[in-house]
């Protein structure tokens, strides 16, 4: 099965490779929001899709093709998402915050980030640290366990964001 997940529509499209056909499983949204459904894993044989737009982390049941669960994640603004282990973690743009929501415990735990004036927008983890990046040409590390974060901003001048004009910003 082919899974396609929706940025602006309203429900999974899943593709049969078998039978070559297509079924449809409504994603629950009363309010009509933009979805984007961009990040998604398997955790125990169900897939844990991160919407941007509902603020949810939506527990899909592969098997039976079905969304078993939403679970609210008190974020304003999700931007970016990585799975570490059983952990998603979430950084919120507009708060800069990381929400870590455990996907065999089902829920979820805030980190308040200090001394960022930034909009963070990604994050990745090394092994043993992760990366945080904005809007601004700084990356950061943040330390979980202490919950301390650290500012690199000595970047070569040519650093920045590309923006197909041939440009750095």
């Amino acid at each position: 099965i082919v899974f396609c997940f929706p940025d602006e529509g309203e429900s999974i499209k899943c593709y049969s490779l078998e039978d070559f056909s297509w079924k449809s499983i409504h994603i629950n949204n009363p309010d009509k929001v933009r979805l984007s459904c961009s990040n998604m894993w398997t955790v125990q044989d169900k897939l844990y899709i991160v919407s941007v737009g509902l603020k949810q982390v939506i527990e899909f049941n592969i098997d039976t093709l079905q969304i078993d669960e939403y679970y609210n994640i008190d974020a304003k603004g999700i931007s970016g998402s990585v799975l570490v282990g059983n952990d998603i973690y979430m950084v919120d743009c507009l708060s800069n915050s990381v929400f870590k929501f455990n996907c065999l415990e089902r829920n979820d735990e805030k980190y308040l980030l200090s001394g960022i004036d930034d909009k963070i927008q990604t994050i990745c983890f090394d092994g043993n640290n992760f990366w945080l990046s904005g809007r601004k040409k700084n990356l950061y590390i943040w330390q979980k366990e202490i919950n301390k974060v650290g500012t690199i901003d000595s970047l070569p001048a040519n650093f920045g964001m590309y923006n197909f004009n041939g440009m750095y910003q």
